[in-house]
């Protein structure tokens, strides 16, 4: 079995909607492949994604689990709960499957392979101030006493792009908030320009 601490699943879940047309989001990814278990969870505008194990030695396995799966595991109030790669969730009470029959989008070939992990000097980006307290709640569940430091990373096509997060400089859990961006068909008597949050592009 994999274990998945409750604190990491914690984080996940502040990504994952729990409400939202495209139900595939509504959950958290979780694939094993080539020795590695990773997860995935976004609402659209934040992306965290959680490097499981690198020693993994089952078959192959990707699916979606409902956040409702996981909360109902979390209410057994365990330290971790464990998975096999059908997507059942075990606590020492229950066994729980609730998976998301949908595809999940090619987070490599969309987000991952558009981005880098090295500190970048770009200018600084414009980020919702209820997303930085993501920041400090992921931080508070993962047991650190430090602040998430964190760096702006740009987007190829025009220059404006995600801002990774780290905790620690640890690399087994990141954390992508979409900057704002200004929507100049939208204007009000304030502000030259209405400030609203990107969307990651899961598609190019």
């Amino acid at each position: 079995m994999i274990v998945l601490y409750s604190s990491y699943l914690k984080a996940m879940l502040i990504s994952t909607p729990k409400q939202d047309r495209r139900e595939y989001l509504m959950g958290i990814y979780i694939r094993g492949i080539d020795e590695r278990v990773e997860a995935f969870s976004s609402d659209g505008h934040r992306l965290s994604k959680w490097l499981i194990t690198t020693t993994y030695q089952g078959e192959d396995f990707e699916f979606i689990i409902h956040r409702d799966a996981i909360e109902q595991a979390l209410l057994a109030r365990e330290h971790e709960v464990r998975l096999t790669p059908d997507g059942t969730l075990h606590t020492r009470i229950s066994k729980i499957t609730k998976l998301i029959d949908e595809p999940y989008p090619d987070i490599d070939k969309g987000v991952f392979s558009r981005i880098s992990l090295e500190p970048n000097a770009s200018d600084n980006p414009l980020i919702n101030c209820h997303y930085l307290k993501d920041l400090y709640d992921i931080a508070k569940l993962l047991r650190t006493n430090r602040s998430p430091q964190f760096w702006p990373v740009n987007h190829p096509k025009d220059g404006v792009g995600p801002v990774v997060y780290t905790i620690e400089g640890v690399d087994d859990f990141i954390h992508i908030i979409m900057p704002m961006r200004e929507d100049s068909s939208r204007k009000n008597k304030a502000l030259k320009t209405i400030r609203n949050v990107a969307y990651i592009d899961f598609d190019n």
